[in-house]
């Protein structure tokens, strides 16, 4: 036996379907007389059965929404890279990483970890960065329907060439586009 609503193969005499949970059986409200959910007449007593409708599977929960964190001036980002000598540089990447993982609602950037390890290397880490971060900023546009700007070959060369302070201004920028589309959808 199939069950009619899913076409799932059910054991003979089963009252519900083991995949969809479909009630598969029903009692003929003239005699009481079990007969299958969609028949047309008691098999019992021969009267006409109305079919009873079946209720809609319930609707998955909407998404939970997310937090949008607030704009950064990129300006001001640019600003204090330069005058702390680019120490605000790796202010602005850890800025980035955690506005980035608190809209995504998990940790999926380790900013900490990147600039040990940009210290570690001696630079050379950053270049993973530069490649990482961009990345996932353009996946969690994708994945919420916001065509993205492709940065990563532009920060990975901006990198290459010492324009350090560059990269978290563009990626800055993208995050800030992405929160102001929040902000539109919301309204």
């Amino acid at each position: 036996m199939q069950c009619p609503y899913c076409g799932i193969a059910v054991a003979d005499g089963a009252r519900a379907c083991s995949s969809c949970r479909a009630v598969l059986v029903s009692t003929c409200r003239h005699c009481g007389a079990e007969t299958g959910v969609l028949a047309r007449e008691c098999a019992a007593c021969g009267q006409r059965l109305a079919p009873e409708p079946r209720p809609a599977p319930p609707s998955p929960p909407p998404p939970p929404e997310r937090p949008v964190p607030a704009d950064r001036n990129v300006v001001a980002t640019a600003i204090l890279t330069l005058v702390t000598c680019h120490i605000w540089y790796f202010v602005a990447l850890y800025q980035v990483a955690e506005d980035v993982n608190l809209h995504r609602g998990r940790r999926v950037l380790n900013p900490l970890l990147d600039i040990l390890l940009i210290f570690l290397t001696c630079g050379l880490w950053a270049f993973y960065v530069m490649y990482r971060y961009p990345t996932e900023i353009g996946d969690m546009l994708r994945e919420e329907g916001e065509p993205p700007n492709d940065m990563v070959l532009a920060c990975i060369l901006l990198s290459f060439v010492g324009l350090w302070v560059i990269p978290p201004i563009l990626m800055q920028n993208e995050l800030n586009r992405h929160w102001a589309w929040h902000r539109g959808a919301a309204t």
